[in-house]
């Protein structure tokens, strides 16, 4: 009975993705860390540079631009680094190789049998009667 190419691939994800044994616990640790910077650095610098911003002049209102510009892509490469060596994404681009499959030798039973089976020698009267 051949497997059809389309059973083989779901059977071997659904092998791979048991086996693989992680948990997306790391991932929803990493976004909680991450949440509770974002708010930190929200109420230490973020609110404080909006109160200041009313007031500040032309070229103070420049640097405060460019400081949250900064912080903002510093932000956003630790979330996307993050991420990325969280969820292990590299997998999906350096999968590991496969190993080779084992192919099973499959025996006929009955030939078996039948070569293992011991005839016991018949008698000259069986043997008339089997020919008749």
């Amino acid at each position: 009975m051949k497997k059809t190419v389309l059973t083989r691939l779901v059977h071997s994800r659904v092998a791979r993705h048991r086996s693989s044994g992680h948990s997306l616990w790391p991932a929803v640790v990493f976004l909680f860390g991450f949440t509770v910077l974002l708010i930190a650095i929200c109420h230490y610098f973020l609110f404080p540079a909006l109160e200041a911003l009313k007031q500040a002049t032309p070229d103070d209102k420049n640097k405060l631009r460019a400081w949250s510009a900064l912080l903002m892509s510093v932000m956003l490469f630790i979330l996307v680094a993050g991420l990325l060596m969280t969820v292990r994404i590299g997998r999906f681009f350096f999968p590991r190789p496969d190993v080779p499959r084992v192919h099973t030798k499959h025996v006929d039973a009955w030939a078996e049998a039948g070569k293992r089976l011991e005839v016991p020698p018949q008698n000259r009267e069986e043997r008339d009667e089997n020919q008749v």
